[in-house]
């Protein structure tokens, strides 16, 4: 009896991780670091979501999954009765194809791969390649003056971007590892006091350490000499100032 028992648990189990293995997918996004980790995040037509964190090395592994409820209004995913635990967050936005998790605890943010029904979106990053735009939080990124609130950069201010940043390449040519095309950029715009468009731009060398990161959070080096470079860009005036290479450890 027991035996049968045992059996009958074990085919509903396989039932159950079948039955989760066919839902079908709303949304899909994933993340994959330099250092064997792998995150992955689905959102179901159920209105369930999975959230599956792997970490892999020479010495062990390690599984998180994180489970619950949310729906998609227009552009932004809901969690609801509970907030997505992983950042404690209440709401994501679906822009420029990232899923950005709006939390309290840290900045998160997947590449979205998969999305049904497809979203308009602001900008398109593959037209200008090696950009990544960041949404500015007050909490988190303290770049600025305390006067500023976020901006969602445009394709024109985009092209507008590349074209200042170009600029700075030539005037400091003597001084950097690469042209233009050399380094991967990380944005976050905003409108400060005046009104104006400004941006806070992190430039890191291409085929790095970090060739997978730069899309995903902010990288903050303190050595690493220029292939590391940050400056301000006044979009409203086309300027651009604050320019600043990293020391050599």
């Amino acid at each position: 009896m027991s035996l049968l028992l045992g059996l009958l648990v074990q085919c509903n189990s396989k039932k159950k991780e079948n039955l989760q293995s066919t839902k079908t997918q709303l949304l899909f996004a994933e993340m994959n670091d330099s250092f064997g980790g792998r995150t992955k995040f689905q959102i179901f037509v159920d209105s369930t979501y999975e959230l599956l964190l792997t970490e892999d090395s020479n010495s062990y592994q390690k599984i998180e999954k994180f489970k619950g409820s949310c729906f998609i209004t227009g552009d932004t995913v809901y969690f609801e009765p509970f907030a997505f635990r992983y950042t404690n967050s209440e709401k994501a936005v679906l822009k420029n194809n990232f899923i950005e998790f709006i939390g309290e605890d840290f900045p998160f943010r997947l590449k979205i791969k998969r999305l049904s029904p497809k979203i308009n979106q602001t900008i398109k990053l593959g037209q200008i390649s090696g950009y990544s735009i960041f949404t500015y939080h007050k909490k988190f990124y303290h770049y600025f003056q305390d006067n500023v609130k976020p901006y969602e950069l445009t394709q024109n201010d985009l092209i507008l971007t590349n074209k200042i940043l170009g600029k700075c390449f030539t005037d400091n040519r003597a001084k950097l590892k690469a042209n233009n095309e050399g380094y991967v950029k990380q944005i976050i715009p905003v409108i400060n006091s005046k009104n104006e468009i400004e941006l806070w731009v992190n430039c890191i060398c291409k085929n790095g350490h970090f060739q997978n990161e730069y899309e995903y959070q902010i990288l903050e080096v303190s050595d690493g000499g220029n292939c590391f470079f940050r400056l301000r860009i006044n979009l409203t005036k086309q300027s651009y100032s604050d320019f600043s290479i990293n020391g050599v450890a």
